[in-house]
C-alpha cells in the first residue's frame, strides 16, 4: 500500500525583508484555505448536506398479545424496545426474526403473557424449542432478550422491584 504525503509551506514574515519558510505535514483530519491557514477539517456534522441522515438506532414500539402470537402480538425486526400489554396470561407476544447480536427490551404491563420466538421448533428461548414452545413472562416485568445465533435467544428478566432471574426456558 503506497501512503503520499502532503506538506503545505508556510511563510513566516521575520521583518520587512526577512521570511521563513517551513514545511508542514497536512493530514487528511486537516484543510488549508487562504483566509485561515491550516486548520482541522469540519466535522460531519459540519457539512451542511441534508442528504446526511444518521441512522435511528433506538426504535421503540407499542404490542399487544394475542390468542396466537401473530398481528399485533409480532415484534418487529428493526424493535429495540417493546412495551407489551395483555388481555390474559395465556395470549402470546413472538420476537423478531433472530440476528445474532441484537438486544431487545420488553416492559410488561399489568398482565403477563407466554413469549415465543419466530420459528418456536428451531429458535430457542433459554435453550427450549419445540413445535409450541413458550417462556411465561410475569406482569410488571422487564425482559431483556439477546440474540446470541441464529437459532437462540437468552433471556432474564427484572421482576416488579428489579429483582433479576432467567426467564423460563421455552417448553
Amino acid at each position: 500500500m503506497a501512503f503520499t504525503k502532503y506538506f503545505v509551506e508556510l511563510i513566516k514574515q521575520d521583518g520587512p525583508h526577512e521570511q521563513t519558510k517551513v514545511l508542514v505535514p497536512l493530514s487528511p483530519a486537516m484543510v488549508v484555505d487562504s483566509s485561515t491557514g491550516v486548520r482541522p477539517a469540519p466535522a460531519t456534522t459540519d457539512v451542511p448536506d441534508n442528504s446526511i441522515t444518521p441512522a435511528k438506532t433506538l426504535q421503540v414500539q407499542a404490542r399487544t398479545a394475542t390468542t396466537d402470537g401473530l398481528t399485533t402480538g409480532i415484534i418487529a425486526d428493526t424493535a429495540t424496545h417493546v412495551t407489551v400489554t395483555s388481555s390474559s396470561a395465556n395470549n402470546i407476544v413472538t420476537l423478531p426474526t433472530p440476528t445474532p447480536g441484537r438486544m431487545l427490551v420488553i416492559d410488561v404491563g399489568a398482565n403477563g403473557f407466554k413469549l415465543q420466538s419466530s420459528a418456536p421448533a428451531t429458535v430457542a428461548i433459554n435453550g427450549g424449542t419445540g413445535s409450541s414452545a413458550k417462556s411465561s413472562i410475569a406482569a410488571s416485568s422487564t425482559i431483556l432478550a439477546i440474540c446470541i445465533t441464529a437459532t437462540a435467544w437468552k433471556a432474564i428478566f427484572l421482576d416488579a422491584d428489579s429483582d433479576v432471574a432467567k426467564v423460563g426456558a421455552a417448553a
